[in-house]
């Protein structure tokens, strides 16, 4: 990820709930690990890695989205 990319608030239950979904999916796939505290990673699986390149479009076209948006800022009066 961009170090210098906004950070957002995350919603722990919407994005277990998401990882979930994504996994019924097929689109990542989830590894428990035995440990104190409990560890849980995900990742892509084959067709999960498919989508990267359209992933990374949209980002791109999200950053060009808020320069367009902070350039065409109505000023204040």
């Amino acid at each position: 990820m961009d170090e210098d990319a906004p950070r957002a608030v995350v919603d722990a239950p919407a994005v277990v709930s998401q990882l979930k979904s994504l996994e019924r999916e097929g689109i990542v796939s989830r590894t428990v690990y035995a440990e104190v505290p409990p560890r849980v990673e995900y990742s892509l699986t084959e067709i999960g890695k498919k989508f990267e390149s359209v992933l990374a479009s949209i980002e791109a076209w999200g950053y060009d989205y808020i320069d367009f948006l902070h350039a065409n800022r109505p000023t204040a009066s």
